[in-house]
């Protein structure tokens, strides 16, 4: 086996470092990207929601005023 120098040894260890540093980066922004992707799929989720609500409410109204529409204007306005 060789007989490696100091300059040598801090040469192979600051490679390593470096190594670790990129991957840990590299693994910090894929989990940053999947925590993104998860709030974007949550929040879409969500909206659908938001428009079903809205949607039924609506629905709701339309009906509402066609079965008491009629007896409410004739109380309302006498014919």
């Amino acid at each position: 086996m060789r007989s490696r120098n100091i300059l040598e040894s801090f040469r192979f260890a600051f490679t390593g470092l470096w190594y670790a540093l990129r991957t840990q980066r590299n693994t910090r922004v894929h989990l940053a990207i999947a925590a993104v992707v998860v709030v974007l799929g949550l929040c879409l989720n969500l909206s659908y929601v938001q428009w079903a609500v809205l949607l039924t409410a609506i629905i709701s109204v339309v009906v509402g005023l066609l079965v008491l529409g009629p007896p409410l204007w004739k109380r309302l306005f006498g014919n």
